[in-house]
């Protein structure tokens, strides 16, 4: 006779067994391949009503306008930025003259010394000619 041991022993492996061949009995259920839907041929031309693309041709008016303020301010920027670096120019010639007629009136222009020219500040105070080595005044 079988002790009460092995009876529970034999009911837990009855147990597992029932537990494990019910679920090889179970199938799961055939997968259905989903296929791409067939694709659909669109029209040629598809119409938009104005409230659908309103808003679009206010943007792109815009955007013109703003291509349009754009190029005319790089253009109104670029001629300006000419004029100042012509006027830059002559100025830096007209000024290299009269720095070479004030040493030829003072008669140090053609002296193996380049004199360095020191203007004045203010109002009434005096410029002058200073050889580079002389450390002659500020």
């Amino acid at each position: 006779m079988a002790t009460i041991y092995e009876k529970v022993e034999q009911r837990k492996m009855k147990f597992l067994k029932n537990l494990f061949s019910s679920q090889e009995e179970r199938v799961d259920p055939p997968k259905i391949e989903e296929k791409p839907p067939e694709p659909v041929e669109l029209p040629n031309e598809i119409k938009l009503r104005w409230k659908e693309c309103s808003e679009l041709v206010e943007m792109k008016t815009l955007l013109e306008k703003i291509n349009i303020d754009l190029k005319e301010t790089i253009y109104a920027l670029e001629m300006k930025k000419a004029f100042m670096f012509d006027t830059i120019k002559e100025l830096n010639i007209k000024m290299s003259e009269k720095v070479k007629d004030l040493k030829e009136e003072k008669g140090i222009l053609n002296s193996k010394k380049d004199y360095k020219l020191i203007l004045p500040t203010e109002e009434g105070m005096m410029g002058k000619f200073i050889k580079p080595d002389s450390g002659g005044g500020k």
